[in-house]
């Protein structure tokens, strides 16, 4: 049975890329090129998502992981303006570029909920603006860390549980990668006890 080690992965309007592991800014000067200057910011920009798909490769190469999972978004549907849905669009490809070449599977999940859902307890929480707080457990986060986390998790949950259903234990094969290194989805209670019941 393989180890899989999974890179939750959320996509941002403010910030670009966050994920379980780090948190990269894509800050106001980034929002501003995109919205109102994309023509003139255009290499800019994809030197940006060059930079970024470069921070990826070196993670996913330093910890071996096999999987990202990112969220299944329709972005021609999203309520942001033509630019951003361009740079949205951009990014995305660079990542399942990056993916593709350093032979990791990109998997998608829904999107519902990712950014209220706490990764630590599994209840629904608050965000407020770039901080998570969990009104059950007290837990926070940067809240697009504490989704690219709820991202990772989901894929993790649908997958052990398939993994069950077909008669295998899932015990030892999912991690999920965080900035001190991969941790066992077993060390999160709410997430085995959703995937034993």
């Amino acid at each position: 049975m393989s180890k899989e080690i999974v890179l939750g992965v959320d996509l941002g309007i403010k910030r670009s890329i966050s994920t379980s592991a780090f948190l990269n800014y894509g800050d106001y000067t980034m929002y501003d090129a995109v919205t109102k200057h994309w023509g003139e910011a255009n290499s800019w920009i994809e030197e940006w998502i060059v930079s970024l798909s470069t921070q990826l490769i070196e993670y996913i190469r330093t910890h071996n992981v096999n999987i990202m999972a990112m969220e299944d978004l329709n972005i021609e549907s999203m309520t942001i303006s033509e630019n951003m849905k361009e740079y949205l669009k951009a990014l995305k490809n660079g990542i399942e570029l990056v993916a593709k070449e350093n032979d990791v599977t990109i998997k998608y999940v829904d999107p519902r909920n990712t950014s209220k859902l706490c990764s630590n307890c599994g209840k629904i929480g608050r965000r407020k603006r770039r901080d998570f707080k969990c009104s059950k457990c007290g837990f926070t986060e940067n809240a697009d860390v504490n989704a690219a986390k709820n991202i990772g998790l989901r894929y993790i949950i649908n997958e052990a549980r398939e993994t069950k259903f077909l008669g295998i234990n899932p015990s030892g094969r999912y991690y999920l990668a965080m900035s001190y290194g991969p941790k066992s989805y077993e060390d999160f209670e709410w997430v085995r006890k959703t995937i034993e019941t």
